[in-house]
Formats: structure tokens, C-alpha cells, sequence
């Protein structure tokens, strides 16, 4: 019998904890730090999509910086995405759909 896997699922924008690494890439792009004490988690097993291995980015959060939730949140905000399409942002994640395999 097999049991059921828990799994926590991190979501891209709710926390400084980011599972996309092109996310992840443009949030370190823009100056915002990986978490000293743990800049990265990996996860591995049954029910994972691709090579079986989760890799969750943890950012460092800091008054006054650059966010990474902010950072996260526009990345899928299309409309925000439309309205500003000169932004480094919108410019990098144009780059990463553009590429994406």
C-alpha cells in the first residue's frame, strides 16, 4: 500500500520562498539577497514534475529594498505586466517566456 505524499506547495508571491528559478533569477537580478542561513531547499520524490526535484529559492526580506513578494506578485499580474512594458521586469519575464523550453 502506498501512502500519500504531503507536499507543502509554496506560491510564487505569498512569501520570500519562490519555486520558479526565472523568477528566482530576476528577484536575485534585482538586488534582493538569498537567505543567509538557508538561500535554497530541495525537495525530492514521487508526484514531483520533471527530474523528481523541487528547488525553492528563500529570499532574504528587507525594509526599504527591493521585495521579493512585490517582485513575485507583478511577475504574474498581467495586467500590470501590460500597462508597463518598459519596466525591467516585464522586459525579463518577456525573456523568459520568449525562451522557455
Amino acid at each position: 500500500m502506498k501512502l500519500p505524499r504531503l507536499q507543502i506547495q509554496t506560491i510564487d508571491g505569498l512569501s520570500s520562498d519562490i519555486q520558479s528559478t526565472p523568477l528566482a533569477s530576476t528577484i536575485y537580478a534585482f538586488d534582493v539577497k538569498l537567505a543567509k542561513e538557508n538561500p535554497y531547499s530541495t525537495q525530492a520524490g514521487d508526484g514531483i514534475p520533471g527530474r523528481n526535484l523541487r528547488v525553492t529559492w528563500h529570499f532574504q526580506s528587507e525594509p526599504g529594498g527591493s521585495s521579493p513578494k512585490v517582485i513575485a506578485q507583478r511577475w504574474h499580474d498581467q495586467a500590470w505586466l501590460a500597462n508597463n512594458p518598459a519596466d525591467p521586469l516585464t522586459l525579463c519575464k518577456k525573456a523568459f517566456d520568449a525562451f522557455s523550453i
